[in-house]
């Protein structure tokens, strides 16, 4: 098993390497451009304020690295643990262990990052009001939780699709992507339109995430586990691809 896990390591340390990179420089650039818009443009401006925007971006990166690296690297590592002879069961243990690990990893990064941006905000913007501060959201743990298992699932599932789906997995993400789109103004003209569906829809998703912690969790670790036996499905008979 260990053995397993490090040829995976060896495959996807670029990826996950690379992911840890670019959340903390879209945390960095982020950073110094509120910084400059607050203490250089904006310092004669007496109704100045700001926004958390350093650990946003770094999650907004950190879930565009998800959702765009994730699948095509599964399937990469699918192709070669099982062409040379591993089973399909070992391939997705050792990954689902590693990608699991990835992730408790990207969280913490995303904690460091508003811990700093706490720091920042006591040392650069002292008396300067915040409208929106982030910093309850990203400590709070049911987000830590449901990052780290919501990464580590979409993961697994979008790589599983990807081995059996192969490159026709990119047009169905676009037709949902622009579904999304499409969805999100209806929605808009719902919400102006006080739909009742909708308005009882919205209240059902504001109660599931304002529910205790511990519910919230344990609801999120059983959909965990049942989208991963979904993956395995998806996987455990599926013919490598040489392409």
């Amino acid at each position: 098993m260990l053995k397993q896990i490090k040829n995976v390591w060896l495959f996807s340390k670029n990826r996950f390497i690379n992911t840890l990179l670019w959340v903390s420089l879209a945390a960095v650039i982020t950073g110094l451009l509120v910084f400059l818009i607050v203490k250089v443009f904006g310092a004669n401006d007496p109704d100045m304020t700001y926004i958390h925007m350093m650990s946003l971006m770094a999650y907004i990166v950190l879930w565009a690295a998800i959702l765009l690296t994730g699948m095509t690297d599964f399937g990469k590592c699918f192709d070669m643990m099982v062409g040379m002879g591993r089973t399909r069961k070992e391939f997705f243990l050792s990954y689902g262990v590693l990608n699991f690990g990835t992730y408790l990893i990207y969280a913490a990064e995303i904690l460091l990052i508003a811990w700093l941006e706490t720091v920042i905000e006591k040392v650069c913007y002292a008396g300067i009001p915040c409208e929106m501060n982030l910093t309850f959201f990203f400590f709070d743990v049911r987000t830590i939780v449901l990052t780290i298992l919501m990464g580590f699932v979409i993961n697994m599932l979008l790589g599983a699709l990807y081995v059996k789906f192969r490159q026709k997995i990119f047009m169905l993400v676009w037709v949902l992507f622009m579904g999304f789109g499409m969805m999100a103004q209806m929605i808009s003209k719902a919400i102006d339109a006080q739909n009742p569906w909708l308005m009882a829809i919205g209240d059902f998703f504001v109660a599931l995430f304002t529910s205790p912690a511990v519910i919230l969790i344990l609801g999120a670790v059983a959909v965990t586990v049942l989208l991963v036996a979904v993956s395995y499905l998806l996987v455990r008979k599926r013919e490598i691809s040489i392409w």
